[in-house]
């Protein structure tokens, strides 16, 4: 988590203080690590992490046969602090390798199924929030890994993998199982969709 400093100072000289960190955790070290670097000389940042359906990080039950990698996980890492965290989404395989397509289709960044779902999490989040206000997303893959996966139309047709992506994800309670892109508070403060008023 302490290699992320540079990040924090990256993003400090580029665009000084910011509103909200997205990102996704598999060890949570890259979210963690960053998250703490930038209190240090942003201290509001809300940090949004993004989590698989199916992954154990934030409470949610264990399901092995997830398709996603990169993030989620089936332990706990001693990485990940949750302290560092104010909300956690939670997006499914379609969802994910959805987003991910999106991502190269719309933005032309070939990436990887974490940086789809943090994709469509600050995408989300960019709708709902005024224009003067900065997010940081972290994209921390690339999509080569992902060609005979993700990118290949065979692969996506014998897992049953749709191209289809909500547009609103679900806001839940952080003790209820989803199964599909949902999203809930821990930082014991309101939820920032239920707090900000839509433009």
């Amino acid at each position: 988590p302490g290699s992320y400093a540079e990040l924090s100072d990256e993003i400090r000289t580029d665009l000084g203080a910011i509103d909200y960190l997205v990102g996704a955790v598999g060890s949570g070290g890259s979210l963690c690590g960053s998250a703490r670097a930038i209190r240090s000389w942003s201290p509001n940042v809300k940090v949004i992490a993004v989590d698989a359906v199916g992954s154990i990080l934030f409470g949610q039950p264990d399901r092995p046969g997830r398709l996603q990698s990169g993030l989620g996980n089936s332990i706990s890492p001693k990485n990940l602090d949750l302290a560092q965290v104010d909300e956690v989404h939670w997006l499914n395989d379609e969802e994910a390798f959805s987003a991910t397509l999106e991502l190269a289709r719309r933005e032309k960044i070939f990436a990887g199924n974490s940086s789809g779902s943090v994709y469509a999490v600050a995408s989300w989040l960019s709708r709902r929030i005024s224009a003067s206000e900065r997010i940081v997303a972290i994209f921390p893959d690339r999509g080569d890994r992902y060609f005979n996966s993700i990118f290949n139309d065979q692969y996506r047709e014998k897992h049953n993998l749709a191209f289809r992506m909500p547009q609103e994800p679900t806001l839940v309670h952080k003790t209820d199982v989803v199964h599909s892109w949902s999203y809930a508070s821990l930082s014991g403060r309101e939820s920032h969709a239920e707090t900000v008023a839509i433009p």
